[in-house]
């Protein structure tokens, strides 16, 4: 389960990536390429219910993984801190290796 939401969120960040003017035109990003996964009340990964605490622990434990190996990076909600996760950003210096994962 937790590879699917990997590949379902690393997915969702090259797919903006890839309709981003950086990756058409070729050029260095000077902006993050972002989801919000909890901005309140809406959230660009319907997978993350912050309501059911099964789905949003095993979603902040993936988001945490991928950190580790250096694909993205995240930020807590404000006065939620290893509570629910606000935005997640892709590691545009390891784009090669999310492309690796989610076998692209």
């Amino acid at each position: 389960m937790s590879d699917k939401i990997q590949r379902q969120l690393l997915s969702a960040l090259l797919d903006k990536y890839e309709r981003s003017s950086f990756f058409r035109e070729g050029t260095q990003p000077t902006r993050r390429i972002m989801l919000k996964l909890y901005d309140n009340g809406q959230s660009d990964f319907p997978q993350y219910d912050i309501e059911q605490s099964e789905k949003r622990v095993l979603v902040n434990r993936v988001v945490s993984s991928m950190a580790e190996k250096r694909l993205v990076f995240y930020q807590w909600m404000k006065g939620e801190e290893n509570h629910i996760i606000a935005q997640i950003w892709l590691n545009i210096e390891n784009l090669p290796m999310a492309y690796e994962s989610v076998g692209r």
